[in-house]
């Protein structure tokens, strides 16, 4: 599975990664922080990510910001150049997108 933030900062991101990734890791997934929200996934660049375990997750929620970093980069908003993202290269079965604004639900295209 993959986590990524989109959109500004707000509180209580890097609480949802590590919950979401303590879920998944005990429920037998492997975890895929994705760098930098939608940004390298835009430009068709799917190596920007980094496996994520319970102990690397387990006392990040007293941190501020986001541990996997967040992008401002909208999936749904880009120039006509850009690659399309597809999770499936990424050999994904699932991406946990963590976004507010516009950003919300584009996890689905």
């Amino acid at each position: 599975m993959g986590i990524l933030c989109g959109g500004g900062p707000a509180p209580g991101m890097n609480s949802v990664i590590s919950a979401a990734t303590i879920e998944a890791r005990n429920s037998g997934w492997d975890v895929l922080g994705i760098m930098d929200g939608f940004q390298h996934l835009i430009e068709g660049r799917i190596e920007e990510a980094r496996p994520l375990s319970i102990t690397d997750v387990s006392r990040i929620h007293v941190q501020g910001g986001s541990i996997i970093r967040t992008s401002r980069a909208n999936p749904t908003v880009r120039d006509e150049d850009a690659a399309d993202p597809d999770w499936r290269a990424a050999r994904l079965p699932g991406v946990a997108a963590e976004t507010g604004d516009r950003r919300a639900g584009d996890d689905r295209r």
